[in-house]
């Protein structure tokens, strides 16, 4: 069943609270100006196209793909010059070519940069949805992305083979992030070709994590050494194994669920082991029957029984609707990123990533509000309201405020 916005008790819809402020506030311009500084690609003199517009106009970009760049950029300096009180003055608007060029000259290390240090979780602590017991639930996932079919693009990212021929056509970029389950938000991606692999991706991933969360992932992501690097941060794991994987149960707990030892594949005679938990499991109803194993470092089955384990990885699933958020309902169903080459290319999706952070923050803070169930509330309406006040009230583009924080 589709969703549909949630209407406040005064009939105004609580996503319609939506302001392109909340861009950035998110990121604020004093911050980004920093970064550049950093990176030594800071605006050393006025230009009509300095660096910091450039990196409003790259998140813009993931919002109007059916737009002129052109225009797309009026709106981003409109709103910038008004901020500085230049709101009198011409607006100048670059050709397509020095727009381009302009995005050249950034990078995409900034934007890179911009969102692993402001891009946090905000689910308050303890609420309903966000935390499980003592956890702050978190998913990690990966998908692949077509890139706009040039040498450059293929060269770098690669794309599907067989034995005799290429397969497909299309450039894949391959990304693996973090997402807090309860708001959606995407919170740390590492990015590669498509030949890389998700799990080396996963390992740069996973320094985002903190001890206070639970990170769970489909069978595809359980190694030792990610276990064990999970493990050695303090947080908890919660991971699907693949099929055909066995061990010996090293003692059979209240709730059914074993104690086992690990080891890594190198290990061969077995002494750098580590203890974990095998919970075993069917779907009620399944047509298929087949028995789901999950893992966890969690060993006492008081602090987190079986039962909650086995209903709580399925929460996992939320990182398809969150996928779906970024690759189609934000991108108008149109998932190729269009960028010529590979630095671009990486540049666009962390606009991408950057934008849906936005929407999703700002949709929690108006459910949280009204004390609303972020799920209630339609992404799809959030982005044409995102759109609508972009268009109609850039005045209201102001990077004063800072980024939300965890509680």
């Amino acid at each position: 069943m589709p969703k549909t916005a949630t209407m406040l008790p005064s009939g105004v819809r609580t996503t319609d609270t939506l302001t392109v402020t909340q861009f950035a506030a998110t990121f604020p311009v004093d911050t980004i100006n920093e970064i550049l500084e950093e990176l030594g690609c800071g605006t050393v003199r006025v230009r009509h196209l300095p660096n910091e517009f450039v990196i409003y106009f790259v998140m813009m970009l993931a919002l109007f793909r059916d737009c002129s760049h052109r225009e797309v950029y009026r709106c981003v300096a409109l709103a910038l010059n008004r901020l500085m009180g230049k709101g009198s003055t011409k607006i100048f608007i670059p050709s397509a070519s020095a727009l381009s060029q302009a995005r050249s000259r950034v990078k995409d290390e900034p934007l890179k940069r911009l969102f692993h240090k402001l891009a946090v979780p905000v689910g308050k602590v303890g609420e309903k949805g966000v935390w499980y017991r003592r956890w702050r639930k978190m998913a990690i996932d990966g998908c692949l992305v077509n890139a706009e079919d040039t040498p450059s693009n293929r060269k770098t990212f690669g794309r599907a083979t067989n034995q005799h021929t290429t397969i497909g056509g299309a450039p894949q970029l391959r990304f693996v992030s973090l997402m807090e389950i309860g708001t959606h938000l995407f919170v740390g991606a590492a990015m590669g070709g498509y030949y890389d692999g998700e799990t080396s991706l996963a390992k740069e991933v996973l320094s985002f994590l903190k001890p206070d969360m639970i990170c769970m992932a489909d069978r595809n992501f359980y190694s030792f050494d990610i276990f064990k690097q999970i493990t050695d941060m303090g947080a908890a794991v919660l991971f699907r194994l693949q099929k055909g994987m066995s061990f010996a149960s090293d003692k059979q707990l209240e709730d059914d669920s074993h104690l086992i030892t690990i080891y890594s594949s190198t290990d061969t005679k077995k002494r750098e082991g580590l203890k974990a938990r095998l919970i075993q499991y069917k779907m009620i109803g399944s047509p298929t029957k087949e028995a789901i194993f999950l893992i966890t470092n969690i060993l006492d089955a008081k602090e987190a029984p079986a039962n909650e384990l086995a209903a709580l990885y399925h929460e996992r699933w939320e990182y398809e609707n969150a996928l779906d958020e970024l690759k189609t309902h934000l991108n108008a169903r149109s998932i190729v990123l269009r960028s010529k080459t590979p630095e671009l290319v990486k540049q666009e999706l962390w606009g991408m990533l950057m934008t849906h952070y936005v929407i999703r923050s700002t949709m929690y803070q108006a459910a949280s509000r009204e004390k609303l169930d972020p799920d209630r509330l339609s992404f799809t309406h959030a982005v044409r309201v995102v759109k609508r006040t972009l268009v109609k009230s850039a005045s209201d583009f102001s990077p004063s405020t800072t980024a939300p924080t965890i509680d």
